[in-house]
């Protein structure tokens, strides 16, 4: 058998597809309660790995690719597309993977993806800060880029109507000090698309710039109402960790207004209150609530059912059929159980402090989070920790990056 002829592209074929796989899985990863940041740089060590070898194989990667262009691609394949072409300075790959990836509504976070693991050296950057949405979206994510072009007025109206850039206009506005800053902004906050809202929200108060006027919790509130519980929960714990206002304001809205009550339960856990767990305690035999309630519990304790030993070995199995589970990836708990565990280990817990996995919500608390903690709660421990210090978690924190760039020193 040649190696040149036959070997090399079955190679290069086999490369891509482990890429595109486990690109895919990483993103369950990232949000396990049964996985660590260990577990998170392994895999990543695997998909750089991956990138070599694609990389050493050009040629045969490069005519694998190019292969695609009738194929229907997966999030993996488009993040696969975009990295190779990056490294192997293609243009036209590139184009391709980035449009994609930015046209498809369910291809969230793959161009920011594509943008974070790519390498500083490559010149197809020059191409990249001519599109102003990838301009914005590099701006926000990188920091070792060279000096990015200065946004255009006329290109402000753009960047408005799409949520992907927003993070990066509002931070180059203000670096800028543009003129308008301040009723853009305010436009912003407005918008009918509530990831446009999020975003902007999310932005002021984890880069904690200015907002005057803006009444920052009651956008918050607002966004409780949507129908995508990813946005109403990230609306939450943004409120309980990177505002001012007493959770007892968010617990109180939430009852008078009378939202859901898996709301509710996040509310919960993420505002890190041991005292909270009495209340929490009693949902973990219903059925609709237990797993959740549970969640709850571990985002306070760090305490799994797995590693505490309060595991249900028969779930409710009427309710895990359902093919609708939102809550699917959680465990299910034992309340007996739990109960014996919690009359053992309620002593550890000050009730005047807060706690993220167990750890109180002090600076030497979070980093351990980050560097020990289950994988789902690092969003929670990174906001307490940018409003702790009032300052942005170091970029090496975000997870679109390869996890050897975040991990803390």
């Amino acid at each position: 058998m040649n190696l040149e002829t036959e070997i090399a592209p079955k190679l290069a074929e086999q490369y891509a597809d482990m890429l595109s796989l486990d690109f895919r899985r990483r993103n369950t990863l990232l949000n396990s309660w049964n996985h660590f940041t260990n577990d998170l740089v392994l895999w990543d060590k695997r998909l750089q790995t991956y990138i070599e070898g694609l990389k050493y194989l050009k040629d045969d990667a490069s005519t694998y690719f190019n292969g695609w262009s009738d194929s229907l691609l997966t999030r993996g394949d488009t993040f696969a597309l975009g990295i190779f072409s990056f490294y192997v300075e293609d243009a036209q790959l590139l184009e391709k993977s980035l449009s994609l990836s930015l046209a498809m509504p369910h291809f969230d976070g793959v161009t920011e993806s594509i943008l974070a693991w790519a390498p500083s050296s490559s010149t197809l950057w020059e191409a990249i800060f001519s599109s102003p949405t990838l301009r914005m979206i590099a701006t926000n994510i990188r920091n070792d880029l060279r000096p990015v072009p200065k946004i255009k007025d006329g290109e402000i109206d753009l960047l408005m109507s799409s949520s992907a850039p927003v993070a990066g206009l509002i931070r180059t506005l203000h670096h800028q000090q543009h003129p308008d800053y301040h009723s853009i902004i305010r436009q912003l906050v407005s918008a009918d698309d509530p990831q446009i809202r999020l975003n902007v929200l999310k932005t002021i108060l984890t880069h904690h710039l200015p907002h005057t006027d803006l009444a920052v919790e009651n956008h918050l509130l607002d966004l409780l109402a949507n129908s995508n519980e990813k946005i109403s929960a990230e609306a939450i714990r943004l409120y309980l960790c990177n505002t001012f206002s007493p959770a007892s304001e968010l617990f109180k809205w939430l009852k008078e207004n009378e939202t859901d009550e898996r709301l509710y339960l996040m509310a919960m856990g993420y505002s890190g209150v041991p005292a909270n767990i009495e209340i929490l305690k009693e949902y973990l035999d219903k059925p609709e609530y237990a797993r959740l309630a549970c969640a709850a519990i571990v985002a306070i304790t760090g305490a799994s059912p797995e590693s505490a030993g309060w595991l249900q070995i028969t779930p409710y199995a009427d309710n895990a059929k359902s093919d609708n589970d939102r809550d699917s990836s959680l465990s299910w708990p034992d309340k007996l159980a739990f109960d014996h565990w919690w009359k053992t280990h309620a002593h550890q817990f000050d009730s005047a402090q807060m706690y993220v996995a167990g750890q109180s919500v002090t600076k030497d608390g979070l980093l351990h989070v980050l560097r020990h903690g289950c994988l789902a709660l690092h969003p929670l421990a990174k906001s307490r920790l940018s409003h702790l210090f009032r300052e942005p978690v170091n970029q090496s924190f975000a997870l679109t990056y390869p996890a050897t760039h975040y991990l803390v020193r």
